[in-house]
């Protein structure tokens, strides 16, 4: 995933995960179209976001969180499970 921040494995070296990804990227990992994404974030909808730097700086997404709001939506037997 280009322009995501890498993690470290325990033993120091990079994982294949990264901790932020950009908005497209969260939208595809959603599977939900970009502007969808940034119609539901314009409306206090979708997962949390984070903004590095000022009012106009690019959004990016912790991966936990999209996670976490993918398994917060689980519906049916099992729920929870991972």
């Amino acid at each position: 995933m280009l322009g995501a921040i890498m993690t470290k494995r325990n033993d120091g070296a990079p994982s294949a995960a990264p901790i932020l990804v950009t908005s497209d990227e969260a939208a595809r990992i959603i599977g939900i179209a970009p502007k969808t994404l940034v119609n539901w974030r314009n409306r206090g909808k979708g997962p949390a976001y984070v903004r590095l730097g000022e009012k106009h700086s690019p959004v990016m997404y912790r991966v936990r969180d999209l996670e976490a709001w993918i398994d917060s939506r689980v519906v049916g037997a099992g729920r929870g499970a991972r």
